[in-house]
């Protein structure tokens, strides 16, 4: 089965203008509520510009289909529970182990 290339995953272009950032937000959080509400199967690129209140071709802009959108979806959360993860780190500097493994536990769940 050949692999998807790389590049079909990437967002076509980048917000540049706050503008641009506040409709590729409406997207991303409108995606993560479809998923939430339909399921990944149900999800559609049509949904999600409906809930973010954005057009289609506006969606498409920045996300040449389904799967790049919940690639992007998925990246921004694991980058963000990266950023927790770290900072909860950096606070527990000298702290025990189980001091620390409970203050991850504590910023994950």
């Amino acid at each position: 089965m050949p692999q998807r290339s790389q590049a079909v995953l990437e967002p076509r272009k980048r917000p540049v203008q706050a503008r641009s950032t506040a409709s590729v937000n409406a997207i991303l959080e409108a995606t993560i509520q479809v998923l939430l509400k339909l399921g990944k199967e149900r999800l559609t690129t049509t949904r999600v510009a409906s809930r973010a209140g954005v057009s289609v071709g506006t969606l498409y802009q920045y996300f040449p289909n389904k799967s790049a959108l919940l690639q992007a979806v998925l990246k921004r959360h694991l980058d963000a529970v990266t950023s927790t993860v770290e900072l909860v780190c950096k606070e527990q500097e000298g702290a025990t182990l189980r001091e620390m493994g409970t203050a991850l536990i504590s910023c994950v769940f």
